[in-house]
């Protein structure tokens, strides 16, 4: 009877752990896309994060611009 005990109060804690642990990666990962993407990247996590969590990643990944590039230069890849 203990280990069933045992496994009603840690199971649920490491379902919350998952959770927060993908919730605070949601984060960073958004974070990272909107400033290589040239865009507010702490309006943009913060909107992720506490907008209805799931939807909010959705909403980015669908609204998200195109990213960046800098323009190819051969000179960069040519050996010297």
């Amino acid at each position: 009877m203990d280990a069933i005990a045992t496994l009603i109060h840690v199971v649920p804690a490491i379902v919350a752990l998952a959770l927060l642990v993908s919730w605070v990666w949601t984060g960073v990962w958004a974070y990272h896309d909107a400033t290589r993407r040239g865009k507010p990247g702490g309006a943009v996590a913060v909107l992720v994060m506490f907008v209805a969590w799931p939807l909010g990643l959705a909403v980015w990944l669908v609204l998200r611009p195109e990213e960046r590039r800098p323009p190819f230069n051969l000179d960069d890849f040519r050996s010297r």
